[in-house]
């Protein structure tokens, strides 16, 4: 039973400096400390766990992304959170499985495979798109899913008026106004020379450029973590995708 003194938050951690795809954990945590930016708590993944214990755990950041009232309200965000992301498939995140109202919903949890094997497949399927008839035969499985009964885990769900103006309060940065592709972006290189700044469409600009433009793309969305860092893995990486002139390189959004 949730007591006064407890409180819910939902918070998201960040690897400074990864060494592979995996960048970032999104979960929720309940304390009995009244300040949770102070809480010691750093999740539950063997994941997330195993990379803070080989690269130590200075590395890592975290930060509070919400704070609620209840639990269950706490548990509402980060299911909206592991939607929007699709942490169980997206190779940038820790999370191995999407929370939902009842457990940890694993379907579609993505496979983990070694960085040669990663390269082969990218390396295959560089230049491939879909033919008409494989995306709708691909729309027509979702139809015949649905139609056999299957039902999206947040259908007919309604947040209450609280949890909507939480929302917006503390997402505040991605909506409107504030809305990150509404602002100026700056790319850095490794020696935090400013090379690049555009108000343009972000994804068109770095094609235009030749520019990294998902790693960029990650990395001011994130405050400017950098898009590869120093260690041999990462240099590797960017290499092999032909981005070893980016290593260090990061985007950031201009202050107002």
């Amino acid at each position: 039973m949730t007591t006064a003194k407890e409180t819910h938050y939902v918070y998201k951690i960040t690897n400074l400096n990864p060494i592979d795809e995996e960048q970032y954990y999104i979960g929720v945590h309940t304390t009995k400390i009244k300040t949770p930016e102070t809480d010691g708590y750093m999740g539950t993944s063997k994941y997330l766990d195993e990379a803070m214990n080989n690269q130590g755990s200075h590395n890592f950041k975290k930060e509070i992304l919400s704070i609620w009232k209840t639990r269950k309200e706490a548990l509402q965000e980060e299911i909206r959170l592991h939607e929007l992301n699709d942490v169980a498939v997206n190779t940038t995140f820790y999370n191995r499985s999407k929370q939902t109202s009842t457990k940890f919903d694993t379907t579609g949890t993505k496979i983990i495979h070694s960085f040669d094997r990663n390269k082969k497949i990218s390396e295959k399927l560089t230049g491939i798109t879909h033919s008409k008839q494989r995306k709708e035969n691909n729309r027509n499985a979702q139809l015949k899913l649905y139609k056999n009964g299957y039902i999206h885990p947040n259908k007919g769900k309604k947040l209450s008026d609280e949890h909507r103006h939480n929302i917006s309060k503390n997402h505040a940065h991605i909506s409107g106004k504030d809305h990150y592709e509404t602002k100026t972006i700056l790319i850095f290189d490794s020696s935090d020379n400013l090379r690049y700044k555009t108000s343009d469409t972000f994804s068109k600009f770095c094609e235009e450029e030749g520019l990294p433009t998902n790693k960029l793309t990650l990395s001011y969305r994130n405050g400017g973590s950098p898009i590869y860092s120093h260690s041999e893995i990462s240099k590797s990486r960017a290499i092999s995708y032909g981005y070893g002139n980016y290593i260090g390189w990061y985007a950031k959004i201009e202050e107002d």
